[in-house]
């Protein structure tokens, strides 16, 4: 009976091991830099939103401390220089617009107050006395052509002082009627007459 021995080292069983070792560790190193990249990315995003969250969070401030420096520059007496300013430049649009709603009074007519906005809104309280004067005096503010609509708010009835020496005793028995309106003005027609009668000579 022949028995095959071989002397001779077994060097392919060690190529293979070597070889599956570097497979698994070049798996690894890919793993590795892959997850490492994934990282790297992920900090870099959270990075460009805290900078973006910052940029925000400025702006806003930014804008907070103009509203309170705006805040702290209006006083009263700024407000009051304000409204004066504002007062100077509508001088002659609200002298036409009294003058036209004055000329649009009875005789015995008289207005108790007039608050005249920029936008176009003009509150009046007028004093009749009749409520037929009140009625009356409505449907010529219709009619004006500086005004675009008007409404009657309320009529109420007020007594006439006794002490005012121009009130007679039998002017003091009848009541008087205080009318409240709101008006809401035309203002290009007003600012075209107020343009036309500066251009008159």
């Amino acid at each position: 009976m022949l028995v095959d021995i071989n002397l001779l080292p077994q060097k392919e069983k060690k190529r293979s091991w070597g070889l599956l070792g570097f497979i698994i560790g070049a798996a690894l190193l890919i793993s590795v830099t892959i997850a490492a990249w994934f990282y790297f990315q992920s900090q870099v995003d959270k990075l460009d939103q805290l900078k973006a969250e910052l940029s925000t969070n400025q702006q806003l401030r930014q804008v907070y401390e103009n509203q309170q420096n705006q805040a702290r520059n209006v006083t009263p007496a700024t407000e009051l220089q304000q409204a004066v300013t504002w007062a100077e430049s509508n001088q002659k649009e609200t002298y036409l617009l009294l003058d036209e709603v004055t000329a649009l009074l009875p005789e015995r007519g008289f207005i108790q107050s007039f608050s005249f906005q920029s936008t176009g809104a003009v509150k009046l309280a007028v004093q009749f006395d009749t409520t037929r004067q009140a009625a009356d005096f409505l449907n010529h503010l219709r009619a004006s052509r500086f005004i675009k609509g008007s409404d009657l708010l309320s009529v109420s009835t007020s007594e006439l002082e006794a002490e005012d020496e121009l009130v007679s005793d039998e002017d003091n028995e009848l009541p008087r009627y205080i009318a409240n309106y709101t008006l809401e003005l035309d203002l290009n027609t007003l600012l075209s007459s107020n343009q036309d009668e500066e251009g008159t000579p």
